[in-house]
């Protein structure tokens, strides 16, 4: 049934993007969409003024007279979506329906808050976050499928640190696809190799899950390092992550990427639409959050990437730099806090290593608490 309504919405997508000015349904019902050739198709664009709306399905911005925008169209989607699932609309403020799977729900109420500015910002996120429900139904049901896909931008070492903590608790891959500075392997402290280039990470077969090496300790991450040859650059960006994922889901309860944070790399952008989290570190104080900020805008707005999923960490800051005065400067994305500094931790990175803090130490208990924050643990 999501399929359908991914057809729904890429036909939405194309409206509200049309130029000069957007089209709008406005009336987006049960009785609007019809099944044809195994397909959903919207019908009935006689309200595409904006100037009606069924009850029931209406957004309550129609029903106070003013006019609708895209987030409206959203919003009876929404409310479409949940007829289907329960055969009734969804109220407002009404506690989770416990006969629609979770991750369903989740979408149904963004999409249906009361507040436009609360709802998906455009039809492109709302269908990213659903195609990745659909996509994780296809590797298998829930008791076999990766339930935590994490992705790291710009910091190795955290996707180290922080595959090693997840590790204790899932069977965890870390992922090395930050291809034009490789290094994961390195500083998880692996020396010599085995294989040859052609059998080293992406210089083998994804699908056969060549290149990955087994964790050296007992709950140590398992790692897929990065490519080591020239010739495998070749085809990198074609979905190369989701192919990973579908390959291995079975096999891991966890996965953490560690990838480039340039904002037009096409990993880092398959990871900002696939991954359940994505945490970027913040290093340099407000700086970095304001940078930061117009680069997660330009995410939500271009490609469609739901920014409840993007968390910011204060990693290496300075003391002086407190979780309120570097939390307040962050309006688009949610602040865990700040790592205290630490002085392994920056003697295990001046050694080209990963700091893996011990159990029960400050360190770890700090990270402990960070990932509790982002729903990872």
């Amino acid at each position: 049934m999501v399929g359908y309504f991914l057809d729904i919405l890429d036909v939405l997508s194309h409206m509200h993007s049309m130029k000069p000015y957007p089209m709008i349904h406005g009336d987006i019902k049960p009785e609007n969409i019809i099944i044809c050739e195994h397909r959903a198709v919207l019908i009935d664009f006689g309200s595409s003024d904006g100037e009606t709306g069924s009850s029931g399905f209406c957004a309550p911005e129609r029903l106070s007279g003013l006019a609708s925008n895209e987030r409206s169209d959203l919003y009876s989607l929404g409310q479409v979506m949940h007829y289907c699932f329960t055969g009734s609309t969804r109220k407002i403020f009404s506690k989770a329906n416990t006969r629609i799977d979770n991750d369903i729900y989740r979408i149904i109420e963004k999409a249906t808050m009361k507040l436009p500015g609360e709802r998906y910002s455009s039809a492109m996120e709302m269908a990213n976050d659903l195609s990745r429900i659909v996509k994780s139904g296809e590797n298998g049901d829930s008791g076999s499928a990766c339930k935590r896909l994490i992705c790291i931008p710009g910091n190795p070492h955290l996707a180290c640190e922080l595959a090693y903590i997840i590790s204790d608790h899932f069977k965890t891959l870390l992922i090395d696809l930050d291809i034009l500075s490789p290094g994961v392997d390195m500083l998880m402290g692996i020396r010599k190799f085995k294989v040859t280039s052609s059998d080293y990470g992406f210089g083998g077969e994804v699908e056969k899950s060549y290149g990955i090496i087994e964790g050296s300790k007992r709950n140590y991450p398992d790692i897929l390092p990065a490519m080591c040859s020239y010739d495998a650059f070749e085809g990198i960006g074609d979905g190369v992550l989701g192919r990973i994922v579908e390959v291995n889901s079975g096999k891991y309860e966890a996965m953490v990427v560690s990838c480039s944070c340039f904002p037009y790399d096409c990993i880092f952008l398959e990871a900002g639409i696939l991954c359940d989290h994505i945490i970027i570190t913040i290093e340099k104080g407000p700086y970095d959050i304001r940078r930061y900020n117009s680069l997660v805008l330009h995410f939500e707005r271009r490609q469609g990437i739901n920014k409840d999923r993007i968390y910011y960490l204060g990693y290496g800051n300075d003391q002086s730099v407190t979780d309120g005065r570097v939390a307040s400067v962050s309006s688009e994305v949610k602040w865990l806090g700040n790592i205290p500094v630490s002085k392994r931790r920056i003697a295990a990175h001046s050694e080209g290593l990963a700091f893996l803090p011990s159990k029960g130490s400050k360190e770890y208990k700090s990270m402990h608490r960070m990932l509790c924050k982002a729903q990872v643990m």
